[in-house]
């Protein structure tokens, strides 16, 4: 939702005339208190006028998630729009390329060799990290090391 954000909060929908960053948010660690750019970053913007409107009351958390996702919704229709794409009018045919394409894609994950070494990989290091005895035994000549190295 920032990218859909972000495309929509530049001054006049021109990014040329705003002073945020274009798409400074993908790059965004969350961390908005030790950020240098929040004055030129329209999420945190967006988050701010948020924070206002609630005059800081906290909303219930699905509240926020619904109103998001109606204001995505909202841009994809509208940038859809001005690329001339339909979403309420798309060709069954597409649907079933993408379908097909879908489950191409899947089946040759599926066929992957790599896919079966990570699972096997995953099986065996799970047995490892559930081995509690081994985990003792390491920690135990772990500090043995550390009590003569350090003549304790």
């Amino acid at each position: 939702m920032a990218a859909a954000m972000g495309y929509f909060m530049f001054v006049g929908n021109n990014p040329f005339m705003s002073k945020n960053i274009p798409s400074i948010y993908n790059y965004c660690d969350r961390w908005c208190e030790r950020c240098c750019l929040t004055n030129r970053c329209a999420v945190y913007e967006s988050e701010q006028k948020d924070a206002a409107a609630h005059n800081g009351e906290e909303d219930d958390v699905w509240d926020t998630v619904a109103q998001n996702m109606q204001q995505t919704i909202h841009l994809l229709h509208k940038m859809s729009k001005e690329s001339g794409i339909d979403l309420d009018n798309i060709p069954q045919q597409e649907f079933d390329e993408m379908e097909a394409k879908e489950k191409e894609t899947r089946r040759l994950v599926k066929a992957d060799p790599l896919i079966d070494y990570c699972m096997e990989y995953a099986v065996q290091a799970k047995k490892v990290m559930d081995n509690e005895e081994f985990w003792k035994a390491k920690a135990e000549e772990m500090l043995q090391q550390h009590n003569q190295s350090n003549n304790v």
